[in-house]
């Protein structure tokens, strides 16, 4: 009697149980001389139709385990997909978050950048009205020292070319400074009477460079003189 060894799997227990029943069909149909052919043909025939059953069994059981791994597979594909699918979705939410900050920032800076440009212009505004402070001021104090570094010209505009005091003319450009306007010198002012002056031109030259050394000394600092096209000329502030 054959011995049949044990295998790990229901498959192939039932495929060694076909086969033992195949074998020993056949070999009894060869030992038993005192049976007819057709006998021993049919018992062919029912053996080679077990066998054939039992790989028909194997092949099956085959392809279902084929099919488990395939779609044990695809669960496996699937998970996959799904991880870095929600990998992506958590990068890109990451990274929108990292540009709506980014955008904050933009928009913080803006703002401090615009503040600061108004806190500039309030400074400079301030300054501006600080430095009209202290010119009013300083022309305020000029106005009551006219009289320092005072002296006399001559004006041909009026009868007898009659001497004049540089204080009057001080003060009267100093109210105007005050104004912030500027004021048009004599034209025919000179340092000498015309009658006795032999250089007219360079007499009139001379009271304007004397006169501009006044207002300088007045208001510590440099006026500002203008010569326009007829000929005249004109003081300013600054």
């Amino acid at each position: 009697m054959q011995r049949i060894l044990p295998v790990a799997t229901k498959r192939g227990v039932r495929l060694n149980v076909y086969t033992l029943i195949a074998r020993t069909i056949s070999t009894t149909s060869h030992t038993e001389t005192d049976q007819t052919s057709s006998h021993k043909t049919r018992l062919a025939k029912a053996a080679e139709a077990l066998v054939e059953a039992a790989n028909l069994e194997a092949g099956s059981m085959t392809q279902k385990q084929v099919a488990l791994n395939i779609d044990s597979l695809n669960e496996t594909v699937d998970n996959n997909h799904s991880v870095v699918i929600q990998t992506m979705r958590s990068s890109n939410e990451n990274f929108d978050d990292k540009i709506n900050t980014l955008s904050q920032h933009v928009a913080i800076v803006a703002s401090m950048k615009s503040e600061i440009a108004s806190m500039k212009s309030d400074i400079s505004a301030m300054k501006s009205c600080q430095q009209d402070e202290r010119r009013d001021k300083r022309l305020e104090r000029a106005m009551t020292l006219t009289h320092l570094n005072s002296f006399k010209y001559y004006d041909g505009n009026y009868d007898g070319n009659s001497s004049k005091s540089s204080k009057d003319l001080a003060k009267k450009v100093l109210e105007l400074f005050l104004l912030g306007h500027g004021v048009t010198l004599p034209a025919d002012a000179t340092l000498e009477e015309s009658f006795f002056c032999k250089d007219l031109e360079a007499s009139k030259k001379a009271f304007r460079e004397k006169f501009t050394k006044q207002i300088k000394a007045l208001i510590i600092r440099e006026p500002r003189l203008v010569e326009y096209s007829d000929g005249s000329f004109a003081i300013f502030y600054s």
